[in-house]
């Protein structure tokens, strides 16, 4: 099914895809009879974000669901399909979309952050007192969009606004399928997907998630003790002394300001000077490590040192960094978030609780491993782990097959905790769990248990 518009001059050209791949059918649901002259009232609008790579910048689960069901109801309300308080003929109607984010290479050694063509499920399903009944289920699907430009349409990355705008045909395609399931319309009705209200509340969507992830964060549960150990360090006269601090700081997920700031202000003196090989080599850890932190703070100071700084090699050890750093922003923000009201932990039980909150498959895995190792008993962390495992038997196919590693190590790590609490939901999932994989491990580690 192609959809052509033109907007602002351009030419964009949307096409679904079904690959057939996949199968997220569990139960078949009786069809619902659609009646002439029927409206719809979105009850619920559901989206299960799914990603191997987590790119800063591009919009997380919640703004992207904000972005597909505002297409998705801007397109119902061009068709004079969405309900209004006098409409008499009016059904609910619950919307699930099941949606894996591809960036290019992701398969692969060498990934980019340039997003690919993303695929997807979506259902529509209406409701009674006592049964639910099946709109439309489609299979998987692929979108594909070609001859675009849609930085200019969206005051974003031109690479973010290309997700945005997959986002946004999503909802509009769902809404279509609806539109031609429903007696007497045509999507001949919503053929413009770029409605300047949708794409000035697209805009405004897409500058709170940017606001949010420029908050700050939580800096002050890392013991003073650690803070001040490496500022006598990195202020000690001895270069081997400092060396090392650099590298063990590199190493783990630190923000204190005092640490950074150091590093930050000695950087900035020193950088356009001509500088021996010792101070040379120390002014390269000291880029690395900023890189590293993932602070956005210091995106100027490696700035300033990329364009200006006396030394070719700085030039690049910094303009090198400008990228690690962005890359890794979005785990520091993760990680470094403050724990829930009432809630006490040590700052790396701390990290750990937000590893497995993020959606990061690669910093969930690593909590899980050292949560294995070093606090194998912690039960706020096994019972973080344990709701995590719930999505092992999760209604998004993508979450459950891209995260089967992880969760057969949640099932280790709640076996071998020694907490019966567990057993109930390892017992569950070595009957219900999605893969075979996750299933079988359930069923080992409950084993003891008993």
């Amino acid at each position: 099914m192609g959809i052509i518009n033109k907007a602002c001059g351009l030419l964009v050209v949307f096409t679904l895809l079904i690959t057939g791949c996949l199968s997220n059918t569990k139960n078949a649901l009786q069809k619902a009879n659609l009646s002439p002259g029927v409206t719809y009232q979105v009850q619920s609008f559901d989206v299960d974000l799914t990603y191997k790579l987590n790119v800063p910048g591009f919009l997380d689960q919640e703004h992207t669901k904000k972005v597909m069901e505002a297409s998705f109801n801007k397109a119902l309300e061009n068709a004079g399909l969405l309900a209004q308080e006098s409409d008499k003929n009016t059904i609910p109607i619950y919307i699930y979309i099941d949606y894996r984010r591809i960036f290019t290479g992701e398969a692969t050694p060498f990934p980019i952050d340039k997003v690919g063509s993303p695929y997807f499920y979506f259902q529509i399903t209406t409701k009674n007192d006592t049964e639910t009944f099946n709109i439309y289920q489609s299979k998987e699907l692929s979108l594909s969009i070609s001859m675009f430009d849609f930085a200019d349409l969206f005051k974003a990355d031109k690479n973010i606004a290309t997700d945005v705008k997959y986002s946004m045909s999503i909802g509009h395609n769902i809404a279509k399928q609806l539109i031609e399931k429903t007696p007497g319309h045509n999507v001949e009705q919503v053929d413009d997907i770029l409605d300047v209200e949708l794409n000035a509340f697209v805009n405004s969507t897409i500058r709170a998630f940017e606001e949010q992830e420029e908050a700050r964060i939580g800096y002050d549960y890392i013991p003073d003790i650690i803070t001040k150990d490496f500022v006598a360090r990195l202020t000690s006269d001895k270069y081997k002394v400092r060396k090392s601090a650099y590298k063990e700081i590199q190493k783990s997920w630190f923000n204190q300001d005092p640490i950074f700031g150091l590093i930050n202000d000695q950087l900035l003196a020193s950088y356009k000077q001509d500088l021996s090989d010792e101070a040379l080599s120390e002014a390269k850890y000291q880029i690395e490590t900023l890189a590293l932190s993932g602070l956005a703070s210091y995106t100027s100071t490696l700035s300033k040192i990329a364009q200006n700084a006396k030394s070719e090699q700085l030039i690049k050890e910094a303009t090198e960094g400008l990228e690690t750093l962005k890359s890794r922003s979005i785990r520091a923000s993760a990680i470094h978030k403050p724990l829930p009201e009432n809630m006490t932990l040590e700052w790396q039980q701390h990290q750990f609780y937000n590893m497995i909150r993020s959606n990061d498959l690669y910093l969930q895995k690593l909590a899980v491993k050292r949560i294995y190792k070093k606090y194998p008993r912690n039960e706020i962390l096994l019972d973080e782990l344990s709701l995590s495992l719930d999505n092992a038997r999760s209604r998004s196919v993508y979450k459950a097959i891209l995260r089967s590693d992880y969760h057969a190590w949640i099932c280790r790590v709640l076996g071998m905790s020694g907490n019966k609490k567990y057993k109930a939901k390892l017992d569950y999932m070595a009957m219900h769990a999605n893969t075979k994989k996750v299933r079988n491990f359930a069923e080992e580690f409950a084993e003891e248990l008993e």
